[in-house]
């Protein structure tokens, strides 16, 4: 039954989408179409989805719950672009708490966050990790905060 209802929902998706690309174009023509609906569908929303996830359960340490989601510094940028999101591990802590007052909850729980060892990343640290050292999600990455070394010389293919 379960299966159905995701199979019917999944359809009104897809019908639901096609109906704004069609409005879209018959509006505005093909091309404003493309540029208004497939470029952001197809290749702008797919890599903010990727940075966003990365800032949630990327860098985490399996075996303490209390850092289940990775520990992301606040920004001027990224707080509004992912809606205030980058606190995941915030948010799992107070869900209660609305989205505007996790930077301050941040704050609040800096004490608690140094106590436990846990480390801030930035972005630009979560993307090298992950796509440059590919460090595996969802697994402890403490003992790689440096890039990898490779002895060329020393190295055989």
């Amino acid at each position: 039954e379960l299966q159905k209802v995701i199979a019917r929902e999944r359809i009104a998706t897809i019908l639901f989408q096609l109906a704004i690309l069609a409005a879209i174009a018959f509006i505005g023509g093909p091309w404003i179409a493309f540029k208004l609906y497939v470029v952001p569908v197809f290749f702008v929303f797919p890599i903010a989805f990727a940075l966003n996830r990365l800032g949630q359960h990327y860098d985490i340490n399996p075996d303490d719950p209390a850092q289940w989601a990775t520990l992301v510094k606040g920004s001027w940028f990224w707080d509004p672009v992912f809606l205030f999101s980058n606190y995941h591990l915030e948010h799992h802590y107070f869900p209660g708490v609305p989205f505007y007052n996790l930077p301050r909850l941040q704050k609040l729980l800096i004490p608690f966050y140094e106590k436990r060892g846990m480390r801030m990343h930035g972005y630009g640290a979560l993307v090298w990790n992950w796509l440059i050292l590919n460090r595996t999600p969802h697994s402890r990455w403490e003992d790689h905060t440096r890039p990898l070394r490779t002895n060329s010389a020393t190295s055989s293919v």
